[in-house]
């Protein structure tokens, strides 16, 4: 991903695996290490093979640029290098 500033993206692109997880209003299928945190704003963070994934209270995923991806994994998945 190249943006720099966070938008909605159009649909989910978080790695299909069988661990249900919802959030707001949508319920996906995510790899089974995936974990949850939530975010300022009502904002979640989603955190599955060291990528992390940023969804709205409303289930619509918003996208996270590589240059916030390690102080996000750092500030909110403290156990994840």
């Amino acid at each position: 991903m190249t943006d720099t500033h966070p938008r909605l993206l159009d649909r989910v692109t978080v790695p299909t695996g069988p661990k249900a997880i919802r959030i707001g209003a949508l319920t996906l299928r995510a790899p089974d290490d995936a974990t949850l945190a939530a975010g300022p704003s009502g904002l979640t963070y989603l955190l599955t093979g060291g990528t992390v994934y940023c969804f709205s209270p409303r289930g619509q995923e918003i996208s996270v640029p590589a240059t916030v991806q390690a102080p996000l994994r750092r500030s909110y998945f403290a156990s994840t290098p």
